[in-house]
């Protein structure tokens, strides 16, 4: 998957950067989320996301975060998230994915 640039969401960015164990499980979502391992999402989503490879369509993947998080308030509204999406734009004209995104559902 051709990408140019991947963005963090602001909670994201922040937890990250201060939690190797978040930074850890953010960077093995984008592996997995490159290599075509959609993680948690519904059936239907999976189909969608197998074709959109050759459609050009966006990908869309779904992460559990790991227990350790599981009392977490890492919300838009400090609510208890508990999954990363991970988005891959459509295809521009040149069959390029130029942007992913790295966020909590409520930022969605």
């Amino acid at each position: 998957m051709n990408c140019t640039r991947i963005f963090y969401s602001k909670n994201i960015n922040h937890l990250v950067l201060k939690d190797e164990d978040m930074a850890n499980f953010v960077d093995d979502a984008l592996q997995r989320h490159a290599f075509n391992d959609w993680g948690n999402v519904v059936p239907a989503d999976k189909q969608n996301n197998d074709l959109a490879i050759y459609t050009g369509d966006r990908i869309f993947s779904l992460y559990h975060l790991p227990i350790k998080y599981k009392d977490n308030s890492f919300g838009k509204l400090g609510e208890r998230e508990l999954s990363i999406m991970v988005i891959s734009d459509p295809t521009n004209k040149k069959g390029v994915r130029e942007k992913i995104s790295v966020l909590f559902p409520s930022e969605y």
